[in-house]
């Protein structure tokens, strides 16, 4: 079966534009080999955050969610803009996925550049204060290009394994 335009386009806040683009075609197949560049971005620092925040109750927790937004926010605006997919969410780590654009076959190149970006972009966001400590987040990124096998598993849930 295949997905409509606007049957997708209603779920594209909601679900990564991999999955998106692999459920518009038939699924008749439901693995396929794809040539992208993975980042795998791990951000530390929330935990010694959250323990310090949690000292301070309800606020305190406002405050880590805030800071939680904001860091993703800022680090996902920087792979958006470059053409990366988030995949997903893993505790305070996330996988990105950049394929070919329009046959552009410059995802490693796209994908390198936002990870240097976000970790950059970290060095401006990643100061948060928990009371009077200062607290830094930092990140540890890998990056690896090739072939990844990919399938779209589930009934009425669907999931893309990568």
């Amino acid at each position: 079966m295949t997905r409509t335009a606007s049957e997708t386009g209603k779920l594209a806040p909601y679900v990564p534009r991999a999955l998106l683009a692999r459920v518009a075609r038939p699924l008749d197949v439901l693995g396929e080999t794809v040539p992208c560049t993975m980042v795998f971005a791990d951000v530390s620092g929330f935990t010694r955050l959250s323990e310090r925040l949690a000292r301070h109750g309800k606020e305190g927790a406002e405050e880590l969610v805030d800071a939680i937004n904001s860091c993703f926010s800022a680090l996902l605006a920087e792979a958006y803009g470059r053409g990366g997919s988030l995949v997903k969410f893993g505790g305070d780590a996330m996988v990105l996925m950049f394929y070919d654009q329009e046959g552009d076959q410059q995802h490693a190149l796209r994908a390198c550049s936002a990870a240097v970006a976000m970790r950059r972009r970290l060095r401006e966001v990643g100061h948060s204060r928990a009371g009077e400590h200062p607290v830094v987040l930092r990140m540890s990124v890998g990056v690896h290009s090739g072939p990844y096998a990919m399938f779209v598993v589930g009934g009425s849930h669907r999931e893309l394994l990568i």
